[in-house]
């Protein structure tokens, strides 16, 4: 920080106005396109779901072969199932953090009671904050990110 730069994600510092916008699609679960040897790409659906794609051609193979036909392997989530992943995913970003209620519309699912309780364990451990609609990631939180997420996962 005396640097001037700001923890804006779990794994990442960068000075204010210079935050890496593939961070922010990802984490965000926006739709993004990957071209090329074992590239993932992700397509967000209109009922809330979204279907992951990897291109699972490796770089020896396409340099052997750059014509080769890509080979494609796909990953669908209906709507809970990316509800919860950006449930959990959006908390790597540590200034935004999450609208819980905004993620459920955008996902057209549901907020289970589960995931309530959960978010009040979390809050008690000093995991998670809460300011208005927003929950963050807290600086002590960080250092168990992989447990929060995984709390936030499995529950119902």
């Amino acid at each position: 920080l005396e640097l001037g730069f700001l923890q804006y994600d779990i794994s990442s510092y960068a000075r204010p106005g210079s935050l890496s916008k593939h961070n922010q699609v990802y984490w965000g679960m926006g739709s993004y396109l990957g071209l090329g040897p074992s590239a993932h790409s992700m397509v967000f659906l209109p009922d809330g779901g979204i279907v992951r794609m990897h291109n699972q051609i490796t770089v020896d193979q396409w340099m052997g072969t750059p014509a080769s036909d890509l080979s494609l392997s796909f990953d669908r989530l209906d709507k809970q199932q990316a509800l919860k992943e950006s449930l959990a995913f959006g908390l790597r970003n540590m200034h935004k953090g999450i609208d819980p209620d905004y993620l459920a519309k955008r996902h057209n699912g549901e907020l289970g009671r589960g995931f309530f309780q959960t978010l009040e364990k979390l809050k008690k451990n000093n995991w998670l904050e809460e300011s208005g609609t927003s929950i963050r990631i807290t600086k002590e939180g960080a250092l168990f990110a992989d447990a929060i997420m995984r709390e936030i996962l499995c529950s119902e």
